[in-house]
């Protein structure tokens, strides 16, 4: 009994440890320059995007995302506010 338990528990921690493991979903903080050209490009292509602003205190946009029209993709759920207008967009994207 105590040989199967020790079994699963370690074939569970190596799963756990193998998917864990990887590059996917890394965050890493872009350089002055990267930043730069990536806002340069969102600026000029807005109208191939649907804006979406998540806030937690309701005054200050903690996100942006920038979801490409035409794509195929649907976001879903309901912390996401969509912007409707280029002026709130530029401002909540000054805002961060």
């Amino acid at each position: 009994m105590n040989i199967i338990r020790l079994t699963v528990i370690a074939n569970l921690l190596f799963v756990f440890i193998i998917g864990c493991s990887g590059t996917y979903g890394n965050i890493s903080k872009q350089t002055g320059s990267e930043y730069k050209v990536i806002l340069a490009e969102l600026r000029e292509n807005s109208d191939d995007y649907i804006v979406y602003y998540g806030t937690r205190s309701g005054r200050r946009a903690s996100a942006l995302l920038f979801d490409p029209k035409n794509n195929g993709t649907k976001l879903v759920g309901d912390r996401w506010i969509k912007i409707e207008d280029q002026k709130t967009i530029k401002v909540w994207r000054d805002s961060i």
